[in-house]
This record gives C-alpha cells, sequence and structure tokens, in this order.
C-alpha cells in the first residue's frame, strides 16, 4: 500500500512539474519530441499513412534535437530550476526516502505545519532534522522582519507557536531533533534534503519585501549533483547561521544555551 502511495505521490509530483516546465517555457522541445514520436508510433500500429510521412516525421524530430543543441541554455549550465512554492505542495511528498532535512525559516511555519509527515517520514525511521529560526526576544529584529514580510501574517505569534512545536517536537525525539534561535533575518529561506548524500537537493526561496501572495516567492531548486558548487555553497550558509544561532536542549524550560554550536 505505502509502495502505491508512493508511486501515486511521484506521478503527482511528475505532473506539477511537467506543467510549471511548459508555463515557463523549460524543455519544450523534449516534451514536443515525446508527442511526436508517441504519434508516429500510434499511426505505426494502426498501419495508418505512407511511410515516407513516417520517415519524415522521424526526421523533423531528429532535426529539432540537433537544432536545439546549439542553443545556450545556462539553467543546464548552473543546475538550476526556478519554481514557486506551490510546486511543493503536498509538502510530504519532498519527504520520500529523506534521512536528513536542514529547515532555516524567519518562522518556519510552512514547513512545522507538516509535522505529523516529518513524523512519520523521517523521525520515526530513525532520520534527523535540524531547523533555525528567529529568536522571539531579538525584538529589533522581529520588528524588521514584519516590515518586509507581507502583511497577511501575523509574524511574532507565528513564530512562538514554531518555537513551542519545535520544543515538543524535540522533546519527543531528543536524538535527533535539534534546532536554534537565530538573532537576525538573513532575507531567504533554505530546505536542504539528504545534505550528506550523493542525491542531495536544495530549495532556496527568496523573501521579497511586502508579497501579496506568499506563494509567489521565486524557489530556486539546486542539486548536488548538477550545481555542485552552488549546492556546497548553500549548505555552508546553514551551517555558519548555525554557529550564529543559539541552540535549544530538551529540559524543562527549553532555557537558551549559551554555547555556540557549529
Amino acid at each position: 500500500m505505502e509502495v502505491a502511495v508512493g508511486v501515486l505521490s511521484r506521478l503527482r509530483k511528475a505532473g506539477r512539474d511537467i506543467g510549471a516546465n511548459v508555463r515557463s517555457g523549460r524543455h519544450i522541445e523534449a516534451y514536443a519530441t515525446l508527442v511526436l514520436g508517441v504519434a508516429l508510433i500510434v499511426l505505426s500500429v494502426l498501419d495508418v499513412g505512407d511511410d515516407r510521412w513516417l520517415f519524415a516525421g522521424i526526421l523533423v524530430g531528429i532535426s529539432f534535437l540537433v537544432f536545439h543543441t546549439t542553443l545556450t541554455d545556462t539553467r543546464a549550465s548552473i543546475g538550476v530550476e526556478l519554481l514557486d512554492r506551490d510546486s511543493f505542495t503536498p509538502f510530504s511528498d519532498l519527504l520520500h526516502n529523506v534521512d536528513e532535512l536542514w529547515v532555516y525559516g524567519p518562522t518556519a511555519n510552512s514547513i512545522l505545519v507538516n509535522v505529523a509527515d516529518i513524523r512519520r517520514h523521517i523521525l520515526e525511521r530513525a532520520g534527523s532534522v535540524r531547523f533555525i529560526v528567529q529568536d522571539p526576544d531579538q525584538v529589533e529584529a522581529v520588528e524588521a522582519s514584519k516590515l518586509q514580510l507581507d502583511d497577511n501574517l501575523d509574524f511574532l505569534s507565528s513564530l512562538r507557536i514554531s518555537v513551542g512545536t519545535l520544543r515538543r517536537l524535540q522533546a519527543g525525539y531528543p536524538e535527533r531533533v535539534r534546532y536554534a534561535l537565530l538573532p537576525m533575518n538573513p532575507g531567504f529561506s533554505l530546505l536542504v534534503v539528504n545534505p550528506r548524500r550523493h542525491d542531495g537537493y536544495l530549495v532556496l526561496e527568496m523573501q521579497g519585501f511586502k508579497d501579496d501572495n506568499i506563494n509567489d516567492r521565486m524557489h530556486m531548486v539546486l542539486d548536488r549533483q548538477d550545481a555542485s558548487r552552488w549546492f556546497t555553497y548553500w549548505t555552508d550558509r546553514f551551517d555558519a547561521m548555525w554557529s550564529a544561532a543559539a541552540e535549544q536542549f530538551p529540559g524543562p524550560d527549553s532555557v537558551k544555551a549559551d554555547t555556540q554550536n557549529a
């Protein structure tokens, strides 16, 4: 049953990815060639049309692909996809086969509303998570974030809810959940999936300024295999933020640690 659910989730994700690619003009040549190929196969099986037309269709497809190799595609050279937040829903689709998850967000509430999925797909399978959110006690930084982000969010209330969620999650999985409070907002959010594995990737969200809709924010997806340099750069930035943040440890009052942790 779980395998079937995983297959359906991947099919839904593939459908959303194809839709996003078509809307943004990415990989159009591949989809066009695929459609042409399927059409030629159907005509051939049904024995419809002259063989000369089928041969001409094949030549058109090959010519199109050869022509496209002459075009410069900077996306391929740096291994970056540009998406929006709708491309990552449902969030549970990202959690299959995940051993380790790193997250930074001013409140990370868009991730923490999926805490049940994080438990089921990662923590209950011996995986681990690290979260960084802003420190609610840093009043000036909180006010600056409230000014920057959209007006639809009660930032401080959401941040306190997120800290409470992290505290409870850590209490349930003290060896697998770590979180820290950062005294500022660097202006982006970061999600890293399997940072130590060859198939790792990350999603970098640019926060913009006073977004009309939070789902409109630009998201850059960097794959470790295709964008090794920038994948390493951004995972190093996460480690730098972790070093600058105050890690929280399990305890009756979840008192802040004074020690800086890398």
